[in-house]
């Protein structure tokens, strides 16, 4: 038997709140990197959207939430020293994906003074696959595997790890649940093995009227917040999230036409530079 849209939604709210009590917490990386423009815009609240450029990163079940191709490409710069390129091939329940990154960090004497500049570079990339069951496709499941490599300091390193994901669908309202770096490992050259710290997400989206979306997720101890609202070719975006080291909070901007979407978001940090992506995307 089908659920009404106000037992959907209504059912959907008390799911989301017990599921975050349950959600165990974990310590991740305090850059870790999510390439979606439109998530970055919507304050990083994208595991119940699951859905558009990068979402991959969010939830990989997105990967089974596509309707045609796409082709795209990202350009960021993050906290104004760490900057990366991607690009991303996805059609239906697959999708291929390379990210290069690059940072610079100047180093400082006892007074102050620019003494050098150590420099960390990173490769990474994504085979993503996934597919959706139900009479509506009201249930969509993806996995990411992940291959990189990463140079830090002049200590090359390789790894491996797989990321899990799911996504339900209640009419307007969706849920998303994903792990990242699960069974995830990284080895030094010519030394031991070590385990990743595993992160999770869950997240929740709303469609409370046509052209507006609202999303809230819980990402271990953090909390992210953000809406869309389209109008004609344009969509906006803004939203916040709380850190361990104070809050942030985003924007962004997008324009479709025809089957060309372009995208831009940035995003603030209480003590570094404002981060900013900008992506073009290719629907066929």
């Amino acid at each position: 038997m089908r659920l009404s849209k106000k037992r959907g939604l209504v059912c959907a709210l008390i799911l989301a709140f017990v599921l975050s009590l349950a959600l165990p917490t974990f310590a991740y990386p305090a850059y870790e990197l999510k390439p979606s423009v439109r998530g970055t815009g919507m304050g990083n609240a994208f595991t119940g959207v699951a859905q558009g450029d990068g979402s991959i990163f969010f939830n990989p079940a997105a990967i089974a939430n596509l309707d045609s191709g796409d082709i795209g490409v990202v350009f960021g710069n993050q906290f104004g020293f760490y900057k990366y390129m991607g690009m991303l091939y996805s059609k239906p329940g697959l999708g291929f994906g390379v990210l290069s990154t690059k940072a610079e960090l100047v180093t400082r004497g006892q007074y102050g003074e620019p003494i050098g500049v150590e420099k960390v570079n990173e490769a990474l990339g994504v085979i993503s696959f996934g597919s959706s069951y139900g009479t509506e496709d009201e249930l969509l499941m993806g996995a990411n595997i992940k291959c990189y490599t990463e140079d830090v300091l002049g200590v090359r390193r390789n790894g491996l790890a797989l990321d899990l994901g799911v996504l339900l669908r209640l009419g307007e309202v969706s849920l998303g649940l994903s792990g990242m770096n699960l069974a995830g490992i990284v080895k030094e050259q010519g030394g031991v093995s070590e385990d990743l710290i595993p992160s999770f997400r869950f997240g929740v989206a709303i469609e409370p009227i046509d052209d507006m979306l609202l999303a809230f997720d819980i990402a271990d101890k953090n909390i992210h917040y953000g809406g869309e609202y389209r109008r004609g070719c344009f969509a906006f975006q803004a939203g916040g999230m709380t850190t361990n080291v104070g809050n942030r909070y985003t924007c962004g901007v997008g324009v479709s036409l025809k089957n060309l979407e372009i995208r831009y978001s940035s995003s603030t940090h209480p003590t570094l530079d404002r981060t900013h992506i900008i992506s073009g995307q290719f629907s066929f």
